[in-house]
């Protein structure tokens, strides 16, 4: 098997197992959002998807950067049928029961909000960075889902 069919298989794999989700709970992993303990919030908020069942239908992980680290934690939900992600700042451990409640529901939690339509966020157009904030650094699966590798078939 060449790399280039090695890569298309570990890309549609990931992106089957990708598509089962209607829901997805990214958390900031980077180092400023670390240092204000999104890890203990990404825990509680796996914690809360497990105990509330919703598992199968919602993803919650940790990813890179998500831009405005002076308001971290941050966290940014997608769910099926909404238009814009929700970016939600200064997350702290205990919010996680309210925020997984609230995803499942689609109804956000507006103390926690971030206003994603301040020039900040919309006059940046990212080109090398345009995956940040969706693929978890720890698999490599989603960056290959991304063609994360295809410059080198």
């Amino acid at each position: 098997m060449s790399l280039n069919e090695e890569l298309n298989e570990v890309a549609l794999t990931e992106q089957e197992a990708q598509r089962q989700f209607t829901h997805s709970i990214r958390v900031c992993t980077a180092a400023g959002c670390l240092s204000l303990q999104s890890d203990t919030v990404l825990k509680n908020i796996k914690e809360q998807v497990e105990a509330k069942g919703h598992e199968p239908t919602c993803q919650a992980k940790g990813v890179g950067c998500l831009g405005l680290c002076s308001a971290g934690p941050l966290i940014a939900v997608d769910a099926e049928g909404v238009e814009e992600e929700l970016l939600y700042q200064r997350v702290l451990p205990d919010d996680a029961e309210e925020l997984v409640e609230s995803t499942g529901t689609n109804q956000p939690v507006e103390r926690l909000l971030i206003d994603t339509s301040a020039p900040f966020f919309r006059r940046q157009h990212k080109i090398v960075l345009e995956n940040f904030g969706f693929i978890d650094p720890e698999r490599i699966e989603e960056y290959v889902a991304v063609e994360g590798y295809d410059a080198l078939t």
